[in-house]
């Protein structure tokens, strides 16, 4: 059984279905920069570029929120290290 953390942490293929080799880095980069900085706007301003590009780009852009929100920057960062790796 997987955790909630873990859960809410692993990055739903289809979050990735819309978003193009290029974008998927930029997206990475600015996660990952906000991330560090600790800036729940930025990430949250990223969350709705990416929402409103494609409805493709719901889930990742729901879970970047839902992180933000908490304040698990680690969680974020694992994100942005998921997203790389695709």
């Amino acid at each position: 059984m997987v955790s909630a953390e873990e859960n809410i942490s692993r990055l739903p293929d289809e979050g990735l279905a819309g978003i193009s080799a290029e974008l998927s880095q930029d997206i990475v980069n600015r996660i990952r920069n906000a991330a560090e900085m600790g800036d729940v706007t930025a990430m949250n301003a990223i969350a709705e570029e990416l929402k409103a590009r494609s409805d493709a780009c719901a889930p990742l852009s729901n879970r970047i929120t839902q992180l933000a929100e908490d304040f698990d920057f680690e969680g974020v960062l694992k994100l942005a290290d998921d997203l790389d790796a695709c």
